[in-house]
């Protein structure tokens, strides 16, 4: 450890639930893509609630047409992936309603899209996968899955920082 390494800040980044629900390990999503870390690291929930809400502060970079998937990027580049439940592009966006805009400024726990109730009958599952996308920036140094309502459910860290 160098003499001024204490000052050196640290870019982490809290990453909150989307939605209330049952916090899961991304193997656990039963969609290979998700399970198999292809498109990042993070954790999924087994939505209870029908609002998903920025997991982060930052600003919605992506806005599926379709609303069954978002992104949000932090101040410092981290970058989240928020997917509504599995296969639920085929509805088309039928059953979603977006409650923000690409390009809005969110912090974390503002709503993005609701959920019809009735969309949970349609696909094979509302598990939503919430992914660090920015991995080749950030990485996943704590993960809680037994994390409360409100608290951090992952902090995200940047690599080399």
């Amino acid at each position: 450890m160098g003499l001024f390494d204490w000052m050196k800040k640290t870019a982490e980044v809290e990453v909150f639930a989307p939605v209330p629900g049952d916090l899961l390990e991304l193997s656990e999503v039963p969609d290979p893509v998700f399970a198999g870390e292809i498109l990042g690291k993070g954790f999924a929930v087994a939505p209870t609630g029908c609002v998903f809400a920025s997991p982060i502060a930052g600003e919605i970079t992506m806005l599926a047409p379709t609303l069954h998937a978002f992104g949000v990027r932090s101040p410092e580049g981290a970058e989240i992936l928020v997917h509504i439940g599995i296969d639920t592009v085929a509805l088309k966006g039928e059953g979603f309603e977006a409650l923000a805009q690409m390009g809005d400024v969110v912090e974390a726990g503002d709503p993005v899209v609701r959920v019809a109730d009735n969309v949970a009958q349609k696909v094979p599952s509302m598990v939503s996968p919430v992914v660090n996308t920015s991995k080749a920036k950030f990485e996943i140094a704590q993960l809680n899955l037994a994390a409360k309502p409100g608290e951090p459910v992952a902090i995200l860290r940047a690599l080399g920082a």
